[in-house]
């Protein structure tokens, strides 16, 4: 009787033995972070902007981590075998990401980093 409700219970949660769960969750994790970095760079722009060097470490803490974290997403999507290295890269970059927006207000960071470790985690097995 145990064994069949644990064999319903792994049959479901089956679907996530796949990396594809940590790209869609780093996708989103992203396109939050972007959204974020975009809306204070808006605002910027229109209080009266800052120097160059501070739109270039803006650049460089919150818009390039969030497109980084987006095309590793994608890359997570098509090319599995590399779903380790992948995964280093988005949990970096979510750090960095932290200090230019927050991690896109805590939210894009935790989940991009939630699909960094997904990924870095995930094996793939020869079925």
């Amino acid at each position: 009787m145990e064994s069949k409700t644990f064999l319903k219970f792994a049959e479901f949660f089956s679907i996530f033995r796949n990396n594809r769960d940590s790209a869609a969750i780093t996708f989103a994790g992203g396109i939050v972070t972007l959204s974020v970095a975009l809306i204070e760079l808006n605002l910027i722009v229109t209080s009266g902007g800052v120097s160059f060097s501070q739109y270039v470490e803006f650049f460089l803490t919150a818009v390039l981590p969030a497109v980084i974290e987006l095309s590793c997403a994608m890359a997570m999507w098509f090319y599995m075998r590399r779903s380790g290295i992948l995964g280093l890269i988005t949990m970096i970059t979510a750090f960095i990401s932290f200090a230019g927006t927050e991690g896109g207000l805590f939210v894009g960071f935790f989940l991009a980093f939630f699909g960094g470790i997904m990924s870095a985690l995930f094996r793939v097995t020869k079925n």
